[in-house]
């Protein structure tokens, strides 16, 4: 939301240098893409695009690209705000090189229906889904497998999208660094490592995502959703979340402040089930305090229910606990919690 004192005018003039009028041959319209088309073809049912990006450098604003079933071996591009891209389960988009199969550089962007496999000739496609500072944006119901690292990535203070109903397997293929070990696979990763933010001199606030109804299974990869230091207001609710191979993790692992995971079943990863703690600001300030953690299911998860590296936290109660190996609450702040004590109604009944 803008702020109030922004004029209209000034509201105005910044959507315009965001986006740039589009230019001839962008039109809003029902574009068409198959694997037999043409690029040089009318981009309808009839005669269809053969690229996902010819059909995107065409799509104006309030444009819907469809997808037909079959293999595009091709990465896409967003050009223009306010395009949805849509198909059905079997229409499967591997990549054609980049290390990001379909980055979205644009706001309301929606991507619905179809098939990102990262596998392309024998290598992995480093990330499936990469929004770059992009805001209110829609990915569901799609069906992502096999990132070299991130299956999804919201970076550069994306805000105010729905990330839901979405199948998401196989993420951090690559595997653990063989220096370090760690394992750079998130299923869902929001915001950006605060050394990163550091070295860049930015601030990375990917704040108020949805991310909803999601079955997301890492297979050995990395923590299934996570949200780094200065983002806040994203609430986590209603996935499933297991595979997560990263012991030293949480498999919704929260850096930022102010978050919200509720009502998630997150089941048999050698991580702690949640963690709740991030990188401390140079002057000593913690980061991942003050986030919601409720009435989830938290059950086999080798490092422990709920792993609590910081303090304060908001309300931590009603979490279904059981055959966590670490115990159900585990870290440093762990004596402060109970995080299976029930909930006073009055704090859950908004959720």
């Amino acid at each position: 939301m803008k702020p109030a004192h922004l004029s209209l005018v000034a509201a105005a003039v910044a959507v315009a240098a965001l986006f740039p009028a589009s230019p001839a041959g962008a039109t809003a319209a029902d574009w068409y893409v198959a694997p037999g088309g043409s690029d040089a073809a009318a981009g309808t049912s009839a005669a269809p695009f053969a690229t996902v990006q010819h059909a995107l450098d065409v799509a104006g604003p309030g444009s819907t690209v469809h997808l037909a079933s079959g293999h595009y071996a091709q990465d896409a591009v967003t050009r223009y705000t306010d395009v949805t891209v849509t198909g059905p389960t079997d229409a499967v988009l591997t990549g054609g090189g980049s290390s990001h199969v379909f980055q979205i550089n644009h706001h309301q962007t929606t991507l619905t229906g179809f098939t990102i496999d990262g596998t392309n000739g024998g290598n992995y496609r480093n990330k499936l889904i990469y929004a770059d500072g992009a805001d209110d944006l829609t990915i569901t119901n799609m069906h992502l497998t096999n990132a070299g690292g991130e299956c999804v990535h919201l970076i550069d203070s994306s805000q105010n999208s729905e990330v839901g109903d979405n199948h998401i397997t196989g993420c951090g293929r690559y595997g653990p660094d063989p220096d370090t070990g760690y394992i750079n696979g998130e299923g869902i990763y929001v915001g950006s490592a605060l050394s990163h933010q550091q070295s860049l001199g930015i601030t990375d606030a990917s704040n108020g995502n949805w991310i909803h109804g999601n079955a997301i299974d890492t297979d050995g990869g990395s923590e299934c959703v996570d949200i780094k230091e200065h983002s806040t207001g994203n609430i986590v609710e209603n996935n499933t979340c297991t595979g997560v191979a990263e012991a030293g993790s949480g498999a919704i692992d929260l850096h930022g402040n102010g978050n919200i995971i509720r009502k998630n079943t997150v089941d048999t990863n050698l991580s702690a089930g949640v963690r709740l703690g991030g990188t401390a600001e140079p002057d000593g300030t913690p980061n991942g305090t003050g986030n919601d953690v409720y009435l989830n299911t938290i059950t086999g998860n080798d490092a422990g229910g709920i792993k609590f590296l910081v303090a304060p936290q908001g309300k931590v109660c009603g979490n279904t606990m059981s055959g966590n190996a670490a115990g159900n609450a585990v870290g440093s702040y762990a004596d402060q919690f109970d995080p299976t004590a029930a909930c006073p109604s009055r704090a859950v009944r908004h959720g």
